[in-house]
C-alpha cells in the first residue's frame, strides 16, 4: 500500500523529496523525464519506455520508486495499468 504524501507532507518536505528524487540521485534525470511526460498524458510502462527510447525494466525501476514516494499513482493492475501524477506533484 502506497502512503498519502500530499496528506502529510508540507512544502517544505515536497521540496526535499523532490530534490533527492530528481537531482541528487543518477537516475533522477530519467525519473523528471518519466513525470514530465506522464503530466501530458496517462501511460503504461511499455508506452513510456518508448516514448522516452528506454529499456523496459528501467522504466519499471523508476515507475516503482516514484510510486514508492508517492509522486505517482498506478491505475489498474498488470501489464496495461498506467501512471499518473499524484496531487503531491501537481501541489
Amino acid at each position: 500500500m502506497a502512503f498519502r504524501h500530499d496528506l502529510w507532507l508540507d512544502d517544505r518536505a515536497a521540496r526535499k523529496l523532490f530534490q533527492f528524487l530528481f537531482y541528487a540521485t543518477r537516475g533522477g534525470p530519467t525519473r523528471l523525464e518519466i513525470v514530465k511526460i506522464l503530466m501530458k498524458k496517462p501511460m503504461n510502462a511499455n508506452e513510456i519506455a518508448k516514448s522516452l527510447g528506454l529499456d523496459y525494466k528501467t522504466v519499471r525501476h523508476h515507475l516503482e520508486v516514484l510510486t514508492r514516494h508517492g509522486v505517482l499513482e498506478r491505475l489498474g493492475e498488470g501489464y496495461g495499468s498506467v501512471y499518473v501524477p499524484s496531487q503531491l506533484i501537481k501541489k
